[in-house]
């Protein structure tokens, strides 16, 4: 049955190189409190948002049984675009806004904070993921020559794209260098199949307004090595990746259009490892770039992110993987 399912997947995509997938549907949850972005992780029976905010960077808790939301204690240090990891239990925000070096742990049963054993690079427009109970970072913005006070327009020529790969293990409390991004970027997003981490998209330059990729590397953390995939089939960053039995979704983001316009996109693709392939998936039920989602209990959970106007929204969709 698997291989006729495969042989399925390799004759739709040699009738078209972006095939499509129709397997989700998607449905509306509880809304946010309130209309937000932020970075969205899920930890034992719950789902932990925590939101983008550069003056006082909120915690909410979502019951995915009982479709409520309950806020918690504050962030220690209030900012945006952070990395999210959920190890053993424990909740990690680690990097983002502005250049931090934040590692901060959140215990979701006392509902407490502490700090860890900082970054070793200082880096915002980063993303992270978990292999084998190690935190992965990967790219970003280093601050370069930025100073206090400098606009967004002063990026390109003062921030530093990053190509930096450091792994945490939270039982040592220490950080190591690994082998670094082969194509700095800001804003990949991460997925995991198999010990292998997959970096998808991202902006090409550290100019704040800077052109998306569809550059896909993979990194082997067994071997400590990367290699080039098929390119994702538009160019894309703002967007979110999904890891889930073997498959990767990336869903929503943004992208540039012929006339040069940066426009959220309501796209969903899913990868295909085994034929290094991409088919499209349904579409969110509107676009939303700087996405956050999850996964919980075989549901993918998309949840606030922004519209075209990068105004928040607050409305949380899912969907089933069947």
């Amino acid at each position: 049955m698997k291989a006729l399912a495969h042989t399925l997947i390799l004759f739709l995509i040699l009738l078209d190189p972006v095939a499509f997938s129709k397997e989700l549907e998607w449905k509306q949850k509880a809304d946010l409190p309130k209309t937000m972005r932020g970075t969205a992780v899920t930890c034992d029976d719950s789902i932990y948002l925590m939101e983008a905010n550069p003056r006082s960077s909120g915690v909410y808790e979502y019951d995915p049984i009982a479709d409520t939301w309950n806020e918690k204690t504050l962030m220690i240090t209030p900012g945006w675009n952070v990395n999210l990891a959920e190890v053993n239990g424990m909740i990690y925000v680690i990097g983002g806004d502005p250049f931090r070096d934040r590692n901060e742990l959140y215990n979701p049963k006392s509902n407490t904070w502490k700090t860890s054993s900082p970054m070793p690079t200082a880096r915002q427009h980063s993303n992270c993921c978990v292999v084998n109970s190690k935190i992965y970072v990967i790219g970003g913005l280093e601050k370069g020559d930025m100073q206090e006070g400098d606009r967004f327009e002063d990026w390109g020529k003062k921030a530093k794209l990053s190509d930096k790969n450091e792994a945490y293990d939270p039982k040592l409390d220490k950080w190591e260098t690994r082998a670094p991004l082969p194509t700095p970027r800001q804003g990949p997003s991460l997925g995991v199949i198999k010990n292998k981490i997959y970096a998808i998209g991202g902006a090409k330059t550290s100019a704040y307004d800077s052109p998306p990729s569809q550059i896909v590397e993979v990194y082997d953390t067994d071997k400590n090595t990367w290699e080039r995939k098929s390119d994702f089939p538009i160019a894309i960053v703002a967007h979110h990746v999904i890891s889930s039995n073997n498959s990767l979704y990336v869903i929503g983001g943004q992208t540039r259009n012929n006339k040069g316009e940066d426009i959220p996109i309501a796209d969903v693709y899913t990868y295909d490892a085994d034929s290094d392939n991409w088919l499209r998936n349904t579409d969110l039920p509107n676009p939303i770039q700087v996405v956050s989602a999850t996964i919980f209990d075989d549901c993918i959970y998309v949840i606030g992110g922004c519209d075209q106007h990068f105004k928040p929204l607050k409305q949380v969709w899912y969907a089933e993987l069947k």
